[in-house]
C-alpha cells in the first residue's frame, strides 16, 4: 500500500515520523523551547520620554538642568583649583631644597674667599 499524494509507503512514512520525532527530541535537548504566550499589554503602564519632540518643559526641569549644569562645572572649577594647589606646595618645596643647596654652596665658596683673603695668598 502506497499513499497517493506522496507515493511513500506507509512504513517508510512511519520509520521518517519516528526519525523526525527523535531528531527534535534532540534538538530540543539542546535549544530552549519556545513558547506561543503572548505578552499581556493591557495592563502596562506608558510613560512619556522627557526628551520626546512634543514635551513641553516646566520650569522645575530647566532649574533642574541649571542647578546640575552649575554644580558640574563648580566642582570641575574646585577640583582644578586643589590640584594646583597641590602642584604649587610640591613646586614650593623643591625651591627650598634648591635654596638651601644653593645656600651651602655659597657658604662654602666664601669660606674660602675668606680663607684666601686672611692668608693673602
Amino acid at each position: 500500500m502506497t499513499d497517493e499524494k506522496n507515493n511513500i509507503n506507509p512504513e517508510d512514512k512511519a520509520k521518517g515520523e519516528d526519525e523526525v520525532r527523535e531528531q527534535t527530541q534532540s534538538k530540543s535537548k539542546l535549544q530552549p523551547q519556545t513558547s506561543n504566550i503572548e505578552p499581556q499589554t493591557e495592563n502596562m503602564e506608558m510613560h512619556k520620554h522627557l526628551h520626546h519632540v512634543t514635551h513641553k518643559k516646566k520650569w522645575g526641569e530647566y532649574f533642574l538642568e541649571f542647578l546640575m549644569l552649575f554644580l558640574a562645572v563648580f566642582l570641575g572649577f574646585l577640583a582644578e583649583n586643589v590640584r594646583e594647589h597641590q602642584v604649587e606646595h610640591q613646586r614650593e618645596k623643591q625651591y627650598i631644597q634648591s635654596l638651601i643647596a644653593d645656600l651651602k654652596s655659597d657658604q662654602q665658596v666664601l669660606a674660602q674667599h675668606i680663607l684666601h683673603v686672611k692668608t693673602g695668598i
